[in-house]
């Protein structure tokens, strides 16, 4: 395979995962993507980060605001309004 038809094929898988991730993909995808992530350094990287900003994003959207600030911010919406 050509170096152009390797790029073509990681962005195309790239274009791919997120769909992966979000187990929207058919099982025959999910494995087409999990063997050419597998065997692709650049993807398993891409595909790794992925997940940690994904997990980054639940874990800070498990907490709460401060009440004091959550008033703060409904007081500066009504004033703007």
């Amino acid at each position: 395979m050509s170096e152009k038809s390797k790029r073509a094929h990681c962005e195309r898988r790239l274009e791919e995962l997120y769909t992966y991730l979000d187990e929207e993909v058919t099982p025959a995808e999910a494995r087409i993507i999990r063997d050419h992530v597998a065997s692709c350094d650049p993807c398993a990287v891409e595909e790794k980060l992925e997940q940690i900003v994904r997990a980054l994003v639940r874990r800070s959207c498990e907490s709460r605001a401060p009440e004091t600030l959550r008033v703060r911010i409904v007081e500066s919406i009504s004033i703007i309004e």
